[in-house]
């Protein structure tokens, strides 16, 4: 009987005239470790594939063949792919009967190139068209006859098996068959296909507004919201190994604690969305945080259900966060997806973090700017405390929800007038265009309020200058203000004063400016008068001589009243106006007695 051969579909006449009954069918299938056929599967990178080939030899049975034909050999040719799959251990191929039992005297080599085989080897893929690419592997019966009398006369199917385990970086679809060569005559197998899964896992970046501000700069109190697409899209028609399942299906992030705060606000917002943006119900997933590693960790709780319901989609996963106020320098920040134990990192996302330090100085008017921190100030001197604000950088990408200045006057020393002024530190534009210059006064974006009971002054940027300073021009270069708030020097001594900035209730303390104010000079004091010297005694007056009056008898007094009476002052008698001339004298004697007297009081008054 004369049975045919067709290869690559070309057929041609065997050599072989004995009798038999179909042409070999010889069989590849594709297994995982687990035993489950995968053949038409996703699999996970790095997995392995247990091929297993089947010599169909028992259509064989009881044939017999000339000694030429059975030189020709028998081959098995597998033509892995080389690029899936660069090192399998063919030590561990195994060759079994149907009934379990060992099969020995098959060779098996592997090839890197077709140049590389022996020339029997190469003149029987060419007669047969069977082209290989790249590496491939060659089972070989090392004695063809006894091959022959064992396995093929026999009808012995014989099993080869071997695993191979995908390269770490192979991505795609890989395929492969081999081929039966009994007789010189090569029968192909059916070839099996799988599709290694491919997550690609993104993370960006946004601000309040959701925009995206990857490589931007931020500033202290800056709400950041990290986005992350959690890619599950090719986990559909997928296959994973128990040993695979036992490893989850999880995502992960890693934030920085030093620059970040996470409160329990912020953990209460997390959320996670499907495709369609419906909120993915908390009770799939566990959720867990560690504050003093500054991560947390998101894991399927049952990861097959999951994918049946979420397989084939990207979910969003939003979290967000504070930008510390100390912070300063880069935020970086990766997260990574699990797939059964392979870990694939997201693009790393960074955001910046300028220094913004508030200054506070002191001088004595607008135009005369010079600083007088250090310096003394005399007592009721008008000046200014300058309240200059942080800069906030160029290519900014938060925003500006709040910007205020609180200064605690000391109210022993100084008193506040009730004058203020805010000038612009860098150009902006207002909404309609106009261009607002650096150094323009822009007081009426600000309010300002003052306690004559604290001292407290608190200046405070309005809504119209925030939304101002958050058009995205504005964005795009630097900004700031400075307030100078006018005060009158009213007591003595050493004066310290410090203010507090607040960007977006984040609140940093300026420098502390120091005046002295002397004590006024005291007026000087009048020397004590010297004691004035003792007055005089005037002389006594010599006793006048008094006239002698003619004798007269005595007048007898009339009695008006015999009852005593006080005087009129018109009547109390008046120096000069008696008519008897002793009283006169002595009138005039005392009357000098008393000048004298009077004259020396007064010059001891005067002096």
């Amino acid at each position: 009987t004369t049975y045919y051969v067709s290869i690559n579909n070309k057929q041609g006449n065997s050599n072989i005239v004995t009798k038999t009954s179909t042409k070999p069918d010889p069989v590849k299938k594709d297994f995982d470790t687990d035993g489950n056929d995968i053949d038409g599967k996703k699999v996970l990178p790095e997995s392995t594939n247990r091929y297993t080939l089947l010599w169909n030899l028992s259509q064989y049975r009881g044939i017999k063949a000339s000694a030429n034909a059975i030189q020709k050999g028998f081959y098995f040719v597998d033509d892995v792919n080389d690029q899936a799959f660069s090192d399998i251990d063919l030590s561990k191929v195994t060759f079994k009967t149907a009934d379990s039992q060992d099969v020995s005297g098959i060779k098996v080599t592997r090839y890197s190139s077709i140049s590389d085989v022996p020339k029997e080897i190469q003149n029987m893929l060419k007669a047969n068209d069977i082209t290989v690419d790249g590496s491939f592997i060659v089972y070989s019966a090392e004695d063809p006859q006894k091959f022959f009398e064992r396995y093929v006369q026999t009808g012995t199917d014989i099993n080869l098996s071997f695993d191979a385990t995908l390269n770490s970086d192979f991505d795609g679809e890989y395929t492969n068959k081999a081929y039966e060569v009994d007789f010189g005559q090569a029968y192909q197998t059916n070839e099996v296909t799988n599709k290694v899964i491919k997550s690609t896992p993104t993370k960006q970046a946004l601000n309040g507004e959701g925009q995206n501000i990857n490589d931007k700069n931020v500033a202290r109190g800056d709400k950041l919201q990290y986005q992350i697409e959690w890619d599950l899209s090719d986990f559909k028609d997928f296959n994973v190994t128990k040993d695979q399942l036992a490893k989850g299906l999880s995502i992960y992030d890693d934030y920085d604690e030093n620059k970040l705060k996470i409160t329990n606000a912020d953990k209460q917002a997390f959320v996670v969305r499907d495709a369609q943006s419906n909120v993915v119900p908390t009770d799939l997933y566990t959720l867990t945080w560690n504050d003093q590693k500054g991560a947390w960790t998101l894991e399927a709780r049952d990861p097959l259900s999951f994918l049946e319901t979420y397989g084939g989609q990207k979910l969003t996963i939003s979290f967000f966060s504070t930008v510390s106020t100390a912070a300063s320098g880069h935020i970086y920040n990766t997260a990574i997806q699990n797939n059964f134990g392979k870990n694939i990192e997201t693009n790393q996302v960074v955001n910046h973090i300028p220094k913004m330090d508030p200054k506070k100085d002191i001088n004595m008017s607008l135009e005369d700017n010079k600083s007088l921190d250090g310096s003394d100030i005399a007592l009721g001197t008008v000046f200014n405390y300058v309240l200059e604000s942080s800069t906030r950088p160029a290519n900014y990408g938060g925003i500006t929800e709040e910007w205020s200045y609180t200064d605690i006057l000391d109210i022993g020393h100084d008193e506040y007038t009730g004058q203020f002024i805010v000038k612009a530190k860098f150009d902006f534009k207002l909404a309609d265009g106009t261009v607002v210059k650096a150094g323009d006064d822009i007081t009426k974006y600000f309010t300002a309020t003052y306690d004559a009971n604290t001292g407290e002054f608190k200046i405070t940027a309005t809504a119209e200058y925030l939304d101002s300073i958050n058009l995205d021009v504005n964005k795009e270069t630097e900004q700031g203000w400075i307030a100078y708030v006018q005060v009158r020097r009213i007591a003595s001594g050493d004066v310290e004063n410090t203010a507090v900035e607040s960007y977006n209730n984040e609140t940093v303390k300026t420098n502390t400016v120091t005046t002295h104010t002397p004590e006024p000079d005291k007026p000087v004091e009048p020397e004590t008068p010297a004691e004035p010297d003792k007055p005089v005694e005037p002389e006594t007056p010599a006793k006048p001589e008094m006239p002698q009056p003619a004798v007269t008898s005595p007048q007898s007094v009339k009695v008006v009243d015999s009852k005593p009476r006080t005087p009129k002052e018109s009547e109390l008698p008046q120096m000069g106006d008696s008519e008897d001339p002793v009283l006169a004298y002595l009138g005039i004697a005392l009357g000098a007695i008393g000048t004298l007297t009077y004259a020396g009081t007064r010059k001891k008054r005067y002096n």
